[in-house]
């Protein structure tokens, strides 16, 4: 009944977003996007009290960072939501540090009091209130790596209603090992996982706040990832497919609300059967320009090369 639940649930939230964003249309009509948008990465950070290890958190924060200014083009900018201000990341013009004002609870067992979401929420406000322009919104979580040439496709595609990773990989950071995610021949059928169904950190959404925050009702219809490819095409803003394998998906690197949750098992039996040879695995690794791999017991420094996939 599980399955039949969900399938009746998810008919029934994409015909609630399909009466909304009939009513937002009316009242709202959707400009050209401008010549100059920027990508905007949210990017919600646990607080210390509620980590195991606030150390490995902020070794996972400065790869997804890394990864990050290595991008070639340089229109983006990086919002860290948090009750605690990470010490050795540099924060400029472009990564900006965002204090969440509501303190946290101690993590009790599998309890995690989880504040992801009202974290993404404050940050995407203050976007809203900070800059007059348009652009992208890419909710990246805090150990995921991004391609360096992700940004510069956003940002010359701009095709004025959004982005969704379904190409990248699975990334064991504790062994080394990648795994593709990507639609197979069959889709799921066939084995192979598309990337936004088990990565959050797989869409760049479009928004306009030249003239007013109506996106922001927009933006806040999104839902979970795995939905975000018919829940946005319902709102009238469809996701285009990146057109190369444009981000990896950091698993057991020692912080990890995955294996908290239960869910690591299955990720890591996915990777099993799908990884790839050793060789092609220290290519991806290149291509990501990865400056280090994020757990401090994984292997040494990696060159930060740039080739196409």
């Amino acid at each position: 009944m599980g399955i039949l639940q969900d399938i009746a649930g998810l008919r029934k939230d994409r015909k609630r977003l399909r009466a909304f964003a009939r009513e937002w249309h009316t009242r709202n009509s959707v400009a050209r996007p401008s010549d100059e948008p920027l990508v905007f990465f949210v990017i919600p950070l646990i607080s210390r009290a509620r980590a195991a290890d606030w150390e490995q958190v902020v070794r996972n924060l400065s790869g997804t960072i890394s990864s990050l200014r290595s991008q070639t083009n340089s229109a983006w900018r990086a919002v860290i939501c948090s009750q605690d201000r990470p010490a050795s990341i540099t924060f400029d013009d472009q990564v900006r540090f965002l204090e969440y004002p509501t303190p946290a609870k101690p993590r009790e067992g599998k309890n995690l009091n989880l504040d992801k979401a009202p974290k993404k929420e404050l940050a995407t406000q203050w976007i809203a209130e900070t800059y007059v322009g348009d652009g992208y919104l890419f909710m990246l979580d805090a150990d995921d790596i991004l391609h360096p040439r992700l940004v510069d496709h956003v940002i010359k595609d701009n095709n004025g209603t959004g982005y969704l990773i379904d190409n990248g990989y699975m990334y064991d950071v504790a062994h080394g090992a990648i795994a593709p995610l990507r639609p197979g021949p069959l889709g799921s059928l066939g084995g192979k996982r598309p990337f936004y169904l088990e990565c959050g950190s797989c869409a760049a959404l479009y928004f306009d706040f030249r003239r007013d925050k109506a996106s922001l009702e927009i933006l806040a219809q999104g839902g979970r990832h795995k939905y975000l490819k018919s829940y946005m095409r319902d709102l009238g803003f469809p996701l285009s497919p990146v057109p190369f394998p444009a981000a990896l998906y950091a698993i057991n690197h020692g912080e990890n609300l995955r294996k908290a949750r239960g869910k690591l098992g299955s990720k890591l039996q996915y990777l099993d059967r799908h990884k790839l040879d050793p060789a092609r695995s220290s290519e991806i690794l290149q291509i990501f320009a990865l400056p280090h791999t994020p757990r401090s017991k994984a292997r040494g420094r990696l060159p930060g090369a740039r080739e196409n996939p």
